[in-house]
């Protein structure tokens, strides 16, 4: 197959079309002189994971913290704005009449079906002449120049492409790899666990491989360390929704605040700044690495085939040491060792299967810091057999 490779250039690179990501590039547009990327592994109009687990509104915003439900009214308001009309609010303040400074939101209370937000989200993006979307990339690692992040490398399924995107800064929205517990496991359910097949939290493992730092909450997620700015431990590189912080997941409106938030402070870093790059061999080079699975095929086993292998050995074995023996992680880390070892031992035809073996390989990825983080860890192993 003949692969076409290409540069592009943007300001902010916004990495996943979900919540936290629209509402990221529509806070970013209204500024001036700012153009802003966002790239989507599927396409930006399919509904997201957020709020998935809850009731189809949401009713309470009393658990976010003080300085998120400042932010509360004004989101509501640009919801207004761009489409979203089914809203009833309610806000009580607490005046501060010690300092004499704006009022204080004490409690809030919001109404709104969550699945008339998404399409409303997108169509505002799409208004937008300072966002471009790119459906059907899936960024498989940060473009680093040292410990800071100046774009990211992506494959283009659908098109054949392979992309090394700069960008002054990045917006990380991917969301998080959900955690469950054993009794998935222990009791063999076949139901549809509740987040997407397709979500395997490529965010976290690019922070992971670039150095990034990690929250991982017990176990049970694993995202990346934010400021209040939504700033990472890495330079340039900037996290919103359930990506952040270890939470596996997230309410609807503090994805919205998180997006916003990252956006203002992305902005904040990207203004006056010109792009920072690589030596273009130093990228040919990446880039050659990215595609190797779909070269020397002579020596090497099909891909499908060794995921065949992986569903019906290696898969079982890890499952039943987790749930019969559970402390023995080593055994359970040298399984994963092993699956790792073919995968990359393995060829692609195509894209498309080179970008599912890569969400095998971020899987693994967060799934050893996992072990090694908590010996004591709900892994959800499960997902492996999710693997289409």
């Amino acid at each position: 197959m003949e692969l076409k490779s290409k540069k592009l250039f943007t300001d902010v690179l916004i990495i996943g079309g979900g919540i936290a990501g629209c509402y990221a590039g529509i806070t970013l547009a209204q500024k001036n002189h700012v153009k802003v990327l966002i790239t989507e592994q599927n396409h930006i109009k399919k509904m997201d994971n957020d709020n998935s687990q809850v009731e189809e509104c949401m009713e309470e915003c009393n658990y976010l913290s003080s300085n998120m439900k400042q932010r509360v009214n004004d989101i509501i308001q640009n919801l207004k704005e761009i489409g979203l009309n089914d809203i009833s609010l309610n806000i009580e303040k607490e005046q501060n009449n010690q300092n004499d400074t704006a009022d204080i939101i004490d409690d809030v209370y919001g109404k709104f079906k969550r699945e008339n937000v998404k399409p409303i989200l997108v169509s505002a993006v799409y208004r937008q002449r300072q966002i471009k979307v790119m459906n059907h990339v899936k960024i498989v690692d940060y473009i680093l120049k040292g410990k800071k992040v100046i774009g990211a490398y992506g494959l283009d399924y659908a098109n054949d492409t392979l992309y090394a995107i700069y960008a002054k800064a990045v917006i990380c929205a991917t969301g998080g790899r959900l955690s469950s517990d054993k009794k998935y496991l222990l009791e063999g359910s076949q139901s549809k666990p509740y987040y997407k097949d397709s979500y395997f939290g490529c965010g976290c493992a690019m922070g992971i491989r670039s150095g990034a730092q990690n929250n991982n909450r017990n176990g049970v997620g694993c995202g990346y360390c934010v400021e209040a700015d939504r700033k990472t431990t890495l330079e340039g590189l900037y996290a919103a929704g359930s990506i952040t912080n270890g939470c596996m997941q997230k309410y609807m409106m503090e994805s919205l605040i998180e997006g916003m938030i990252a956006a203002e402070s992305s902005y904040k870093y990207v203004n006056g700044k010109d792009y920072d790059t690589i030596e273009d061999s130093t990228l040919l080079r990446q880039l050659y690495q990215m595609t190797n699975f779909l070269r020397n095929k002579s020596d090497k086993q099909y891909y499908n085939d060794v995921k065949k292998k992986i569903r019906e050995v290696y898969l079982k074995k890890i499952i039943w040491e987790y749930t019969n023996q559970p402390d023995n992680t080593d055994s359970i880390l040298q399984q994963l060792e092993t699956i790792q070892r073919l995968l990359l031992q393995s060829y692609t035809n195509n894209l498309y299967e080179l970008m599912k073996l890569q969400e095998i390989m971020d899987l693994i990825a967060i799934l050893k810091v996992q072990i090694k983080d908590n010996n004591d860890t709900n892994i959800q192993f499960e997902k492996l057999s999710y693997i289409n």
